[in-house]
């Protein structure tokens, strides 16, 4: 079956996000999406879908195109909860372990210091054991509102050498709404699009997995100097 999640899973996800507070600062972020990507995504979209029924027709059970829409949202929405949680072992089995690791471990851009860093491995954590709340000066984790499918980017299929079998794998573009509390009593509310890609053995029962995540990290980073000067 080709669903991520249950339908009683995307009814808790609504009742979790209400609308936005009006008192929040409007933000915008298309790190990890380039303008050629959105220029042509209508025509991408267009011939994945097209390549994708086929590849449905001719194995059933294993595309739907408003399951994947449905499912690659709930797990963009999931993946975002989980980490910004410090519930990293929830999304096991749900996204490529390589790929969570990176994902845990992206706490800092390049430029912060690596005193912290330092810090963390005295006291014995590991980098994916860190808090980000105190890197980016969070009052609480941020919450995820929202999270959509808009369209394909790609689609292909995969020859595997081992003995995996035939797979695709498949990109869509994700609109997010995402919203953060600052110590300084900042409130962000945050419009993201990125890049979410998922990978499938060509198996009616076999799940989707999350193999590709376009951000430069799981959560939004406020400007440095912006952090600096509150």
């Amino acid at each position: 079956q080709s669903r991520l999640f249950s339908t009683t899973a995307r009814d808790e996800q609504s009742r979790e996000n209400p609308d936005f507070p009006n008192d929040a600062k409007l933000e915008f972020s298309m790190k990890g999406v380039s303008t050629f990507q959105l220029i042509t995504m209508p025509t991408r979209h267009l011939m994945c879908t097209a390549a994708l029924s086929l590849v449905g027709s001719r194995n059933p059970g294993v595309w739907s195109l408003m399951d994947f829409f449905d499912g690659a949202g709930e797990a963009a929405a999931l993946i975002f909860k989980c980490l910004a949680q410090r519930e990293a072992d929830q999304l096991k089995g749900l996204v490529d372990a390589k790929l969570l690791a990176e994902l845990s471990a992206s706490a800092s851009s390049p430029s912060s210091s690596s005193s912290s860093s330092i810090e963390s491995e005295q006291a014995g954590e590991t980098q994916q054991d860190i808090d980000f709340t105190h890197e980016e000066g969070w009052e609480r984790p941020p919450i995820c509102r929202s999270a959509q499918v808009l369209g394909l980017l790609s689609a292909e299929g995969l020859e595997s050498e081992d003995d995996l079998g035939r797979r695709i794998r498949v990109s869509a573009l994700v609109y997010s709404q995402e919203e953060y509390f600052y110590k300084d009593a900042a409130r962000v509310q945050l419009h993201r699009l990125l890049a979410l890609t998922l990978l499938r053995p060509l198996e009616a029962e076999a799940q989707w997995v999350v193999v590709g995540h376009s951000g430069p990290r799981w959560y939004w980073q406020r400007a440095r100097e912006e952090k600096n000067c509150k």
